[in-house]
């Protein structure tokens, strides 16, 4: 079995992830040696303070693209973009300004940590009413629901996909984080685990650890849906499982 990861910033120059290109190859070996087969590169989406080139995105995601064919004809790189939730967002979508994962159906979308729960639940709705599926990122780092789990719940009833970044599992990101990030997981609350890497050094592209913690504490069958099963059917534009 092999990983798929949907949340990663790993393309040079792009955003506030990998620097170079030489931190970017080091990356892939790193993802490529975690058993990661699949990586969705997600440059953030937030105009005012990423202003990235199209024609350099597009050149940077190709030459990675033939990197990783050069490590294994296995390894894929796919596009997407990380959004950043405000008033412009149905637009820049719409318009094709900011990706969708793989160019399916699932947008990987994040708000300010701080934001009040009405604004968060405003935001995903309005992401649904025009037919998206939205990607809730790195569901642990959003005050409004670390102080209300039960909100996590009704999210994911509403039909948002749950996403957990690996690092906050393990304790990379204190103790607070990783708390609530297990009993996410001992709820049944997480559809997706990714590693959000940033680089080749503390915030590298790891899941390996967390799956065998994941595994052992939570049982194999859900650690390989959010780990294999889950990111591939997003990028496969299929319906995300539950156990």
């Amino acid at each position: 079995m092999y990983f798929t990861d949907i949340h990663c910033h790993m393309l040079p120059g792009a955003d506030d992830g990998s620097k170079s290109r030489e931190e970017s190859l080091e990356m892939l070996k790193i993802a490529y040696q975690e058993g990661i087969r699949r990586v969705c590169v997600t440059p953030h989406y937030q105009p005012d303070r990423f202003a990235v080139d199209e024609n350099m995105l597009q050149e940077q995601y190709t030459w990675l693209e033939t990197m990783a064919g050069r490590l294994d004809s296995r390894m894929e790189i796919v596009l997407g973009n990380e959004m950043f939730f405000g008033q412009d967002a149905m637009d820049e979508l719409e318009e094709g300004r900011c990706r969708t994962l793989n160019n399916s159906g699932y947008v990987l979308v994040e708000f300010h940590p701080g934001v009040e729960y009405p604004y968060i639940v405003s935001g995903l709705s309005q992401l649904m009413s025009r037919g998206y599926e939205p990607v809730l990122a790195h569901v642990e780092r959003y005050e409004a629901l670390t102080e209300n789990r039960r909100r996590v719940r009704e999210l994911r009833e509403r039909g948002v996909v749950i996403q957990v970044n690996a690092g906050t599992i393990t304790g990379m990101f204190g103790r607070s984080a990783e708390k609530f990030a297990r009993k996410i997981l001992k709820e049944r609350l997480a559809d997706v685990v990714s590693t959000d890497s940033h680089s080749s050094r503390r915030r590298a592209p790891r899941l390996t650890e967390c799956f065998e913690l994941v595994a052992r504490k939570y049982g194999a069958e859900y650690a390989e849906l959010l780990f294999a099963v889950n990111p591939q059917r997003i990028l496969e534009n299929k319906k995300v499982g539950d156990i």
